[in-house]
């Protein structure tokens, strides 16, 4: 089946089911994929960081991010992305979709506390601390902080709401289109 969107950068705060439509998704159209997240956890693996020397390197690996996401969308193969945020979100690239996934904050406390394993009120202080922490870093790095504003999207997806079947679908429906 052909698409009129080859690339597909999923982005959105934590616990709004990137990583959950990232696999959906790949089932469904068996593209590669790239993931901020697998990435920079297996980056941290690899070089045995601590969440302070990852803090201390997030410039260069903000760059060093954006420069894949950049070679994967202008290169010829279709790719699939997840991505809290791509640096260059405000330019519009061929064949490119970004799709900006939201969700009620108290459903991404209770995501990330069945995730993490912990309460709700030791899952909603983690959630905020590491937004607190993580805003004014990226507007730091990339020169503004509307990284979530929904003119910047082609599909914007509340799943709140939504089961993650029911998500994969109505984006499925839409890439359809």
């Amino acid at each position: 089946m052909n698409f009129k969107y080859q690339k597909i950068i999923l982005s959105g705060k934590r616990c709004t089911g990137k990583s959950t439509l990232l696999w959906e998704l790949q089932k469904r159209l068996n593209y590669p994929i790239f993931s901020i997240s697998m990435f920079l956890r297996d980056y941290i693996r690899q070089y045995h960081l601590s969440e302070k020397e990852v803090d201390e390197k997030r410039v260069e690996l903000a760059k060093d991010i954006d420069m894949r996401i950049l070679n994967l969308i202008q290169g010829d193969n279709a790719c699939l992305i997840e991505a809290k945020i791509f640096g260059q979100l405000k330019e519009k690239f061929p064949q490119t979709c970004n799709i900006l996934l939201t969700a009620d904050e108290k459903i991404q406390y209770q995501r990330d506390a069945f995730r993490e394993g912990i309460d709700l009120q030791k899952a909603k202080d983690r959630v905020e601390k590491k937004e607190n922490e993580w805003y004014p870093k990226m507007a730091q790095i990339y020169g503004f902080n509307d990284f979530f504003d929904p003119k910047y999207y082609d599909l914007v997806v509340d799943t709140t709401q939504l089961t993650r079947e029911q998500v994969a679908d109505s984006v499925f429906e839409w890439l359809k289109k």
